[in-house]
């Protein structure tokens, strides 16, 4: 289960599942209620997990969502999934066409290739059609680490997931390119080198209609991407691959101090392959840390490096990647962080924060607990909780090591307190939060 902001009228959803091959998917959601059948699935055949592409309009009213995946069973894993909000898109019958193709053995340099469709109807006199393509891993464990995804030619890259290490990982992609005459696509991606694993590809064409939308003018979150490791030795550095549209980017964790883990070694430093700077937020008082790199240009090939210093191994551990569109050129504020104890069933100003400055603009905020789960963020209202909650959920789960992580649009420069809740007794927890406008 997830949630959403407030979603534009005539939303249309698409959504990619990955899960085990034996698993039944249906999603159902607070807008709509059940979800359509998947427009079609891809079946690993000799592989052990299969994907899915569901799509469905969210409704002609505006309003905030929580998305239901329905895999079955309290612990079925590994489970995965990519989701896009698209206005513009017809709202009565947006599928158009599907590709679905499984147990794809990726080529020379990783190259996987799904085959090619074309659309079944024509749309051209109302804008044509967006390809939209996700591929994931057809095993439940990698074999290999792609060092990055490259998007086929004519397409955009949404999300690709790299940072996988060890060959532990569950790696995957997706895509998207506008055709604006209705043609054979072809949704290849490279995993460049990647040659051990196979792969599940599924493709939809969506008809484009005009609603009316119009991209968002104030400062938004463009896109969250949920990024987790099983181990990792420090010193090193991992890499992320990081696809942005906005000029704002955050990195948040909800580590003590930098650190994932008990006496672990600590995030250090981010750099962009773009060369936009990052900035550390570090409270240095047992709170979390969050970066930022704020006045950059978007980027649709960017990487993250990620420098660790120390000589351990770090434990499993999460963060968030937040590519947020229309910021400032300074857009900083100020922020607060801090550590202390939490109590059930709820913890309460964790952080307290006053925007400094501006009388709008964003908030994202933090906060670790030693052993979860956080299920969600009940003030200030109108805050988004942005990590997902399954029955059964524990803090050794890497979905998201069950911590908190939220953002919140302001308009007063009103003290925000953010309170969570929980259900694991009193415990340390180490939080922040950072103003941006």
């Amino acid at each position: 289960m997830f949630h959403t902001e407030s979603l534009p009228a005539n939303t249309v959803a698409v959504m990619g599942v990955s899960a085990p091959a034996s698993t039944s998917v249906t999603i159902s959601d607070t807008l709509v209620g059940a979800w359509s059948t998947f427009v079609c699935n891809a079946n690993a055949s000799g592989g052990s997990a299969a994907a899915w592409v569901f799509v469905q309009p969210l409704g002609a009213s505006p309003g905030t969502d929580t998305i239901t995946i329905n895999v079955g069973s309290s612990n079925t894993q590994p489970v995965q999934f990519d989701i896009t909000f698209w206005q513009n898109i017809s709202t009565s019958s947006p599928a158009n066409g599907s590709l679905c193709a499984g147990n794809l053995t990726a080529g020379s340099g990783g190259l996987v290739t799904p085959g090619s469709f074309t659309p079944t109807a024509n749309n051209d006199s109302n804008g044509g059609n967006l390809i939209w393509n996700y591929t994931p891993i057809c095993s439940t464990n990698a074999m290999g680490n792609p060092s990055k995804w490259v998007a086929a030619t004519g397409f955009t890259l949404l999300n690709g997931d790299i940072i996988w290490s060890n060959d532990q990982g569950f790696p995957e992609a997706s895509q998207y390119y506008l055709q604006s005459a209705q043609a054979s696509t072809s949704p290849s991606i490279t995993a460049t080198g990647d040659t051990a694993d196979c792969f599940n590809s599924v493709s939809v064409a969506l008809k484009v209609a005009d609603n009316g939308a119009s991209a968002p003018t104030k400062i938004h979150v463009a896109k969250i991407i949920h990024e987790s490791y099983i181990t990792f030795s420090s010193p090193g550095t991992q890499h992320v691959q990081f696809p942005t549209v906005g000029n704002l980017r955050v990195l948040a964790t909800t580590w003590p101090s930098g650190a994932p883990g008990s006496g672990a070694g600590s995030l250090t430093g981010v750099s962009s392959s773009d060369g936009c700077s990052w900035a550390e937020l570090n409270p240095g008082n047992g709170g979390a840390v969050m970066f930022y790199a704020q006045n950059c240009s978007p980027c649709a090939t960017c990487t993250l490096s990620l420098t660790y210093s120390g000589g351990q191994t770090l434990p499993q551990a999460s963060f968030r990647l937040y590519d947020v569109q229309n910021a400032l050129a300074s857009s900083f504020q100020n922020f607060v962080g801090n550590s202390g104890s939490c109590t059930d069933p709820t913890t309460t100003d964790a952080p307290s924060i006053t925007p400094m400055g501006a009388s709008s603009g964003l908030v994202i905020a933090d906060n670790g607990i030693g052993t979860g789960p956080i299920t969600g963020v009940s003030s200030p209202s109108g805050a988004v909780f942005d990590l997902w909650t399954f029955a059964g959920q524990s803090d050794s789960d890497l979905a998201d090591n069950a911590d908190g992580q939220a953002h919140y649009y302001f308009s007063s420069a009103a003290q925000q307190n953010y309170d969570w809740s929980e259900g694991e007794g009193n415990q340390d927890c180490y939080w922040i939060a950072a103003v941006f406008d």
